[in-house]
C-alpha cells in the first residue's frame, strides 16, 4: 500500500508468464504493468522516493536473489544488492537466497529488514550500498552460515589457533563455501573467515581456483599432505582443497584416476597408514590413493553375486563413516529416510571386505536412531557417536540428539540431548534432557559432526539456525561456538 495514499497499491505477481510489477488503481478498480522480472517476490514503496519509488525484491539468477530500486513512471531499474549479469556482488554479507517478505525500519529510510526463509533468519539490508547483515543473537564474526552441512577439524593447525572448518552447502543453489572457525579463546572465538569459495566480505572475489562444489556431501582432512577432501555426489568426485590458497583440485573421478568409476558417493575417512581415502557409495566401498587417484573396490554387493566382495549385507545407503584403524574396519552409518528399517551401523573389514551388523533396530537396545546422520568413532569408550538429526519432523517429533553405540554390544544410549526413557516414548514422564546448555531446537537440522577425541569435544552443525555448536561427549553440554543461538 502507498502510505500517501489509500488508494493505490503494488502487486507482485508470480505466475510464470507474467511474472510483473503491477500498480492497482484501487478506486478505479484498473492495474497497470509496471516492470517485468524474472521471479519478483516481494515490494515495497521506498519513503526516501515520494511514492515515486519502491524497492522490489526478485530471484534474477540461481544464486542469490536480488534487491532493486524501481521507477514507478517509467520501470527502470537498478540492482541495490545482490549478484548483476556480470557475477559482480553488490554489497557484502551472506548472499539472500529466498526472500520471502521485507519491510522499511521507520527510523531511517535507508534500512531494509528483509525475511530470508532458505536461511530462516531477518537480515538487515543498507540499500546506500547494499550490505547485508543478519540480526539475531550471535558469536563471531565473519560470514554468516547459510546452511552449514559438513565439519572437520583443520590439518596441521596452529595450536595456538585451533581451527575446525565448515563446508556451508547454500542449500544446494550452485555452490559451497569452505569456511575456517576460530576456537582460541579470546576476543576472536567463533570467527569465521572464507578458506575456500564465495569470499561474502569481498564479494566480486571467489577464493581458490578449480572446479565448482556443486552437491558437496562430506568433508574430511588429509592431515598428511595439508589439504581437504571433499566428496561431490553430483560430479562423483573427490576434490582436494588447499585451505592455504583455496585452491580445488580434483583428486579421483571420471578423468582422474583409473580403476571403477564412482556412482553417487556419499562419505570419506582417511586411512593415513594406507595413503588412501575410503569413500562410501550406493553399494560399495572404494579405496583411492591419495597420489594418484587411482580406484579400487574394497567392499560391493550382498555375498550372493559372482562378482560380490566380502559378506553380510549390502552398502545401500551410506550417510557417514568413520575409520577404526586399530580393528581394520570401516564403521558406515546407513539411513534411507523411505525405509525405517534401514537405519543402523555396520562394519567393513578392510582386508575381507565383509560386511557385519553392530547396531540397527533389531541389534541393541536403547532408543532406535531415527534420522542418523553422522558417525564418530570414540576409542577410549569403545563405542561410536551418532549424530541423531531427526530434522525436526519426524511423525513423533523427535528431537535432535547424540547417541552413543557400544560396539561390542549395538546398545544405544543417548549421551546429549532428550532421552526417551525406559518406556521408549516422549512426553511419558520418564524422558529426561541430557546435557546442560541451550537443548538442540526441536525444528533444527543438525547435519554433521567432528570428534576431538583428545577434548572429549563433538562440533556439530546446525543448518536451520547457521550454527556452530560444540558438545563435550562426557557431560553431554552444549554450548555455541559460532554462528546464531540454537
Amino acid at each position: 500500500m502507498d502510505p500517501a495514499s489509500p488508494e493505490r497499491a503494488l502487486v507482485v505477481d508470480t505466475v510464470v508468464g507474467i511474472e510483473a510489477l503491477f500498480e492497482v488503481d484501487l478506486a478505479g478498480k484498473s492495474k497497470r504493468r509496471v516492470a517485468t522480472f524474472n521471479n519478483p517476490k516481494a515490494v515495497r514503496f521506498d519513503p526516501a522516493g515520494g511514492s515515486e519509488l519502491a524497492v522490489l525484491a526478485s530471484r534474477e539468477n540461481v544464486f542469490s536473489d536480488n534487491l532493486f530500486s524501481v521507477n514507478l513512471g517509467n520501470g527502470s531499474t537498478t540492482l541495490l544488492s545482490g549478484l548483476d549479469e556480470e557475477d559482480t556482488v553488490i554489497g557484502t554479507g551472506s548472499r539472500l537466497t529466498q526472500i520471502s517478505d521485507m519491510l522499511f525500519d521507520p527510523r531511517d529510510a535507508n534500512r531494509l529488514w528483509v525475511a530470508d526463509s532458505s536461511s530462516r533468519a531477518v537480515f538487515v539490508v543498507n540499500l546506500g550500498n547494499g550490505d547485508r547483515l543478519a540480526l539475531g543473537s550471535r558469536l563471531g564474526s565473519g560470514p554468516d552460515f547459510l546452511a552449514p552441512a559438513a565439519v572437520a577439524l583443520l590439518p596441521n593447525a596452529d595450536a595456538r589457533q585451533p581451527m575446525v572448518v565448515v563446508l556451508d552447502d547454500i542449500l544446494n543453489d550452485g555452490s559451497s563455501e569452505i569456511y575456517g572457525v576460530n576456537l582460541a579463546p579470546g576476543d576472536t572465538f567463533g570467527d569465521r573467515v572464507t578458506l575456500s569459495g564465495f569470499d561474502a566480505d569481498n564479494p566480486n572475489q571467489v577464493r581458490g581456483q578449480g572446479p565448482r562444489l556443486l552437491d558437496a556431501r562430506n568433508l574430511v582432512a588429509d592431515t598428511a599432505n595439508n589439504r581437504l577432501l571433499v566428496a561431490d555426489a553430483s560430479a562423483n568426485t573427490v576434490v582436494a582443497v588447499d585451505p592455504e590458497s583455496g585452491d580445488r583440485s580434483t583428486l579421483s573421478g571420471d578423468d582422474v584416476g583409473e580403476g571403477p568409476t564412482f556412482d553417487n558417493i556419499r562419505a570419506l575417512a582417511v586411512d593415513v597408514a594406507n595413503n588412501r581415502v575410503l569413500v562410501a557409495q550406493r553399494g560399495s566401498l572404494v579405496a583411492v590413493d591419495l597420489d594418484s587417484g587411482d580406484r579400487t573396490l574394497i567392499s560391493i554387493g550382498n555375498g550372493s553375486g559372482e562378482t560380490d566382495i566380502g559378506t553380510g549385507p549390502a552398502i545401500r545407503s551410506p550417510i557417514s563413516v568413520a575409520l577404526d584403524a586399530r580393528n581394520n574396519r570401516l564403521l558406515v552409518l546407513l539411513f534411507d529416510i523411505n525405509d525405517e528399517e534401514l537405519g543402523g551401523l555396520i562394519s567393513v573389514d578392510l582386508s575381507s571386505g565383509d560386511r557385519t551388523v553392530i547396531s540397527d533396530p533389531a541389534t541393541g537396545s536403547g532408543n532406535i536412531l531415527r534420522i542418523p546422520v553422522s558417525v564418530a568413532l570414540d576409542v577410549a569408550n569403545n563405542r561410536a557417536l551418532v549424530l541423531d538429526s531427526a530434522f525436526g519432523f519426524s511423525i513423533d517429533q523427535v528431537p535432535p540428539s547424540i547417541v552413543a553405540v557400544d560396539l561390542s554390544s549395538g546398545d544405544r544410549s543417548v549421551v546429549s540431548g532428550h532421552d526417551r526413557g525406559p518406556d521408549g516414548e516422549f512426553d511419558s514422564g520418564d524422558d529426561q534432557l541430557i546435557g546442560g546448555g541451550s537443548p538442540f531446537n526441536p525444528t533444527s537440522t543438525p547435519a554433521d559432526a567432528a570428534f576431538d577425541a583428545e577434548a572429549r569435544i563433538l562440533y556439530v552443525t546446525d543448518q536451520s539456525t547457521g550454527s556452530l555448536i560444540a558438545v563435550d561427549v562426557d557431560s553431554g553440554n552444549r554450548a555455541l561456538v559460532s554462528g546464531f543461538g540454537f
